[in-house]
């Protein structure tokens, strides 16, 4: 295994076992001298000296007016003339085999082919630049794409190599795709970008340099990977793209842990992995934390900040999983906690180690879904067991119509359970008055109904309760008055027009047909 640390101002590079990877030399700042001799690189080991060597890459002189390659190494050009200008490009720039490459040992910067000066492909004396390079390894692997951050002077102090990297799958790199700043107040930053569609995974180890603590910062649309443990100590915050941890990525030291809209941090490590450091305090504000492993999740990290609305992804493998916050109720929540691909006993959430990690106004924050944020499980959140876990709550609608079938099923089976028609011949008294009675009640339950609707308790086994009482207190009534004949106006509107059960709206016509013989005039008929 060939391991080599890149030690930096501020920042130890580890590189990680052979791996297709992007390798980064880090912040070197290697000075390049006014004369003749200037200074020969190696890129393959980061090794410099002020007289060729075997195995040297890139020789800027003169404070970086003239340039001078081996053949192993050569960098991008206006034409593929292998002493033809060398090109500037700007940051974000694709070195790939679309540029023009010479062949051979060669050089820039003499007369007529100068690549200082004022021209936008042109590097600007004392300005920072890049130029791509196709090279091959000391170990004749390759070629590779790589590019170089510079600042060229015109024979003045200050000339510099800042840094470069290359990508060792053969495939495109961006300039500038990875870089870091120079250290201040004890700290410094590593950004990670690229554009839509760009891929790189880090084949090296981030970490902090002796006192400087180091920050991660991922940019752009594009996917960054990193494999390995990565013990820097300062912060990470994804503002766009991807950052993935992938099977064995670990940010087992990281401070804090920021997710901003248009970034994803996605988890994928072995059964069981822990990626992320246990007590990084963790601040959605409108990204995704997501899962996209194939192995059970079993996620511990520090509490949660809300900023704006956000999303834990859980992913679609419907295996066991966990992910686990520490009690947040102090944290500030705003938005709203999307819950995607959350399944029941399968997915599990935690804030804290009781039902105090999360105050009201946070737990209805929560919306959980079963996919991608279109089939809604519940609008709230609730506390579940003694663990801390919460779980969704059904939203009201929903319940609604779960109770209100229900209901209505308690109904129909009272509306069987007819009152028994009066013997033949029995005479009762007019009944318009208890018809009226009957006429008023059914009106309120209507207006009961109606403001039942809008609570947001789901009375359905007070409304039952209601019924059945209404329904014992008629078969009482019934029993204890003189039976006459029924009235001949027909039964209320105003009792047939509500959802009175079937024994109250057909009684008297049911009574006076069997009393009949089964004849039933076209007046009673109508006023069924």
């Amino acid at each position: 295994m060939n391991v080599r640390h890149l030690i930096t101002s501020g920042l130890v590079l580890m590189a990680l076992p052979a791996m297709a990877a992007t390798i980064y030399s880090g912040l070197d700042d290697i000075a390049i001298p006014t004369g003749f001799t200037g200074i020969y690189l190696d890129i393959d080991t980061g090794a410099t000296s002020s007289t060729a060597f075997a195995g040297w890459d890139v020789n800027p002189f003169f404070g970086g007016v003239g340039f001078g390659n081996s053949a192993a190494f050569q960098p991008a050009r206006i034409s593929a003339n292998n002493l033809a200008a060398v090109l500037n490009l700007a940051p974000g720039t694709i070195v790939s085999s679309g540029l023009s490459y010479a062949s051979g040992v060669g050089g820039s910067g003499n007369s007529g082919h100068e690549h200082l000066g004022p021209a936008t492909n042109q590097f600007q004396p004392g300005s920072e630049g890049y130029f791509g390079f196709r090279f091959t390894t000391n170990g004749s692997a390759g070629p590779y794409f790589g590019w170089m951050r510079v600042v060229f002077t015109a024979n003045d102090a200050g000339a510099v190599v800042k840094d470069w990297a290359y990508d060792t799958t053969a495939a495109a790199i961006s300039t500038g795709n990875i870089r870091q700043s120079a250290p201040s107040g004890g700290s410094q930053t590593t950004t990670l970008s690229g554009g839509s569609g760009e891929t790189y995974t880090l084949g090296a180890a981030l970490t902090d340099g002796g006192a400087t603590s180091t920050h991660v910062l991922k940019t752009g649309a594009g996917i960054w990977s990193l494999a390995g443990e990565h013990d820097f100590t300062g912060a990470t915050t994804v503002s766009g793209g991807r950052l993935d941890l992938g099977s064995s990525g670990k940010l087992s030291q990281t401070a804090a842990v920021t997710i901003n809209a248009g970034g994803t941090l996605l988890l994928g490590g072995a059964a069981g992995a822990d990626q992320i450091h246990d007590t990084a305090a963790m601040t959605l504000a409108g990204g995704r934390l997501g899962w996209g492993g194939l192995a059970g999740l079993n996620e511990n990290v520090g509490a949660l900040t809300l900023s704006s609305t956000s999303t834990i992804d859980f992913g679609t493998a419907e295996i066991a999983q966990q992910l686990r916050f520490q009690d947040s109720h102090l944290k500030g929540w705003t938005g709203i906690l999307n819950v995607w691909n959350w399944t029941a006993g399968v997915d599990r959430l935690h804030f804290g180690t009781d039902s105090s990690g999360l105050i009201a106004s946070q737990l209805n924050a929560f919306r959980f879904y079963s996919d991608s944020g279109l089939t809604l499980l519940g609008d709230s959140a609730a506390f579940t067991g003694s663990f801390g876990e919460v779980v969704p709550v059904p939203e009201p609608a929903s319940a609604l119509v779960a109770l209100g079938l229900l209901a209505l099923g308690a109904v129909r089976e009272c509306g069987r359970r007819r009152a028994p028609a009066p013997p033949l011949g029995a005479m009762a008294r007019s009944r318009s008055d208890e018809h009226f009675e009957l006429g008023r009640r059914c009106q309120r339950r209507l207006e009961r109904r109606r403001e039942m609707e809008h609570e947001p308790q789901f009375p359905g086994k007070r409304r039952t309760d209601h019924l059945r009482r209404d329904h014992q207190r008629y078969r009482t009534r019934l029993r204890s008055q003189p039976r006459q004949r029924p009235h001949r106006g027909g039964f209320p509107a105003e009792l047939t027009q509500c959802d009175t059960p079937s024994y109250l709206r057909n009684f008297p016509s049911d009574w006076h047909r069997r009393a009949h013989g089964g004849h039933l005039s076209s007046q009673r008929r109508n006023a069924q």
